[in-house]
């Protein structure tokens, strides 16, 4: 007899008070969650071990209404990266779409060595990973080539504090 255990990635903001700054003042208001479990988005996250699937979970605050997410917050259609986004297992990179900054790290470095194309390093993760045609599951490059700059954007901007 086999069992097999699905365990689902939740990606959550631990943000408690908002400290968004609205018309010179700081807002300080209680932030909490927007949604009801059953309700909150899916992710598809491309990791080194295969794609996974995530539930993303919204935080709201409760004065202003900025949107807190895993690694970045929202306000109107603004989206705004927390400076630790980095420091997470996964980049959350679209609202449907998640990378783990392992994986990013070694597309970099296959990028600089073997001077690596978008479009060969989905084809690669998709063959390794056996992804059959799942729709979001299988990489395309159009969205590792959007999800690769945010990462080099972020890694750059943190690395030489550029704000």
């Amino acid at each position: 007899m086999f069992l097999a255990f699905v365990v689902m990635l939740t990606l959550q903001s631990s943000v408690k008070i908002c400290t968004e700054k609205s018309k010179g003042h700081l807002c300080l208001g209680t932030v909490g969650r927007n949604r009801a479990e059953t309700e909150s988005a899916l992710v598809t996250v491309y990791t080194r071990e295969g794609t996974k699937e995530a539930r993303h979970i919204e935080h709201r605050c409760y004065v202003c209404g900025t949107g807190y997410w895993h690694g970045y917050y929202t306000k109107g259609a603004d989206v705004y990266y927390d400076e630790d986004c980095l420091e997470d297992a996964v980049l959350v990179t679209s609202n449907q779409t998640g990378f783990g900054l392992h994986l990013l790290w070694e597309w970099t470095t296959l990028m600089i060595v073997n001077k690596c194309a978008f479009e060969g390093l989905s084809a690669s993760y998709n063959l390794t990973h056996s992804n059959q045609d799942d729709g979001r599951k299988s990489l395309e490059a159009k969205r590792l080539r959007e999800g690769w700059f945010l990462y080099a954007l972020l890694e750059m901007s943190q690395r030489y504090c550029v704000t």
